[in-house]
């Protein structure tokens, strides 16, 4: 590797041994902060994403995230949350790194890309998987922040989904990693009290994140009529969406329902838990899902009148605006730096 490089490059040649723990294999990718590298762990011979922190490396409260992901999927033992390998720092103490498993598959925006909007049947056990990985984080403490289909692997094998990058997520523990009025997250999947307080912003930002996940794979765009930034928050700010019937007249029109619980502006109004918001998806979605405690449920076909479907169905969304067509919020593909959709490893 590289002894000296210019701010925001790194490069690990082919062969590099880092720790003497890890082979590099190849370059993946880059992300906001960093380069991903496909390696092998020279005891186990397994590949794993070695994910490296790079541009802003000498800003305390960037690298600060970094070590904040590394402890949190350390401490993690969930399935649907990518596997901690190790860390450490490379390049006499400079630059960190952190070592994750590596699986073959897609992010859920790679497939609604490659295929166009999916059927709810295939997206209950993917909200399945996310819901019971948030509860966790939830139940320890860990807000993530920054869902959205970037961060949801659909492995080959293996979870219907793992969340990826904790690095934006809020704990008991954090430190305030943030200037006051900075926005932190992306804007399309924040929820109105994100937007206005990161600091203070609960649980139930990653409800109403995972609703416009849903939606958006569903329709294979975006719930919020906006042609700029300013209009997009107007639209979060002030609950506007478009119906989801709208777009998907052959749907249950109970999912809407779901969906307009789950994104309702107001956080006592959402889903007081992700499970809870999975389950009345698969509910209206004609599918059964059950599991032990503390495991991801299996999800099997179910008669649409045989699933109970929860407070959502009692409760009318509050007030959405006639239906609006184009202009829509603008979407940002997602591409690798030399132009071709995303590597399939499991680190971003």
């Amino acid at each position: 590797a590289r002894e000296s490089f210019p701010e925001g490059e790194l490069v690990f040649a082919p062969g590099t041994e880092v720790a003497d723990t890890y082979r590099i294999d190849a370059h993946l990718g880059a992300g906001a902060m960093g380069e991903v590298y496909r390696a092998t762990e020279l005891e186990s011979g397994q590949p794993v994403a070695l994910k490296v922190l790079l541009k802003g490396r000498k800003d305390p409260a960037l690298r600060e995230r970094f070590e904040r992901e590394q402890a949190i999927l350390e401490r993690s033992d969930h399935a649907a949350i990518v596997d901690y390998r190790g860390h450490g720092l490379a390049m006499d103490g400079e630059v960190p790194w952190l070592a994750m498993e590596l699986q073959e598959g897609e992010t859920l925006r790679e497939r609604v890309e490659r295929r166009g909007r999916l059927d709810p049947e295939e997206l209950v056990p993917i909200a399945v998987a996310c819901s019971s990985a948030l509860e966790a984080a939830h139940e320890a403490g860990v807000v993530h922040r920054d869902l959205k289909p970037d961060h949801i692997f659909l492995p080959r094998i293996g979870p219907a989904a793992k969340l990826l990058d904790f690095g934006l997520s809020l704990s008991a523990t954090s430190k305030k990693l943030t200037a006051t009025g900075m926005v932190i997250g992306t804007p399309r999947y924040m929820a109105p009290e994100q937007i206005a307080s990161a600091h203070t912003a609960g649980a139930s930002v990653d409800v109403y994140a995972l609703g416009v996940v849903l939606y958006e794979a569903l329709v294979g765009d975006s719930p919020f009529v906006a042609s700029d930034h300013g209009q997009l928050l107007g639209a979060i700010l002030q609950g506007r969406t478009e119906p989801l019937t709208m777009h998907r007249p052959d749907l249950n029109p109970d999912l809407e329902l779901v969906l307009a619980k789950a994104m309702a502006p107001q956080p006592e109004h959402r889903y007081d838990r992700p499970m809870k918001l999975a389950a009345d998806f698969a509910a209206a979605a004609g599918v059964r899902i059950s599991a032990p405690e503390g495991t991801i449920p299996d999800a099997s076909p179910a008669s649409r009148s045989s699933p109970t479907f929860g407070t959502a169905r009692h409760r009318t969304p509050s007030g959405p605006p006639a239906p609006r067509r184009r202009p829509r919020c603008p979407r940002r593909p997602s591409r690798s730096p030399s132009g071709r959709p995303s590597p399939r490893g499991s680190a971003r």
